[in-house]
């Protein structure tokens, strides 16, 4: 399954994993350049923090580039990002992982730092070719 959205004009595709057929997800899973990834909600758990092994991701092929990292926590979202070494730097700056954003800015900041990070892996190797 798949949802859409536009946001200040693009059109966004999300491919939900959970919810697709192996075959599906072997097909356009494995072809998007930016993943968003959701963990579960931590609150209630003392000193938690959600360890992800990024080299996991090797397995997705040299096509996924970006990756972004939400995290509910209380009222709010926790964000991290990662992305390919191949990658130059982009904007905006991640915030500190112990600042929750609101569902409205969660929505804003998450889409122009995945749109940024996607422009920039159009312009790296290997998309570039």
């Amino acid at each position: 399954d798949s949802y859409y959205t536009v946001w200040k004009g693009i059109e966004i595709m999300f491919h939900i994993a959970p919810l697709m057929s192996p075959e599906q997800h072997r097909r356009l899973i494995g072809n998007d350049i930016c993943f968003i990834l959701f963990t579960e909600n931590l609150d209630g758990i003392d000193g938690s923090t959600y360890s992800l092994d990024v080299s996991a991701m090797d397995s997705l092929g040299t096509v996924p580039q970006v990756f972004s990292v939400v995290q509910p926590q209380g009222n709010g979202y926790r964000l991290g990002f990662f992305s390919r070494s191949s990658l130059k730097p982009y904007d905006p700056v991640p915030p500190p992982l112990d600042y929750l954003l609101s569902t409205t800015d969660l929505k804003e900041y998450l889409f122009t730092k995945i749109h940024n990070g996607f422009r920039m892996a159009m312009s790296c190797p290997p998309m570039n070719r």
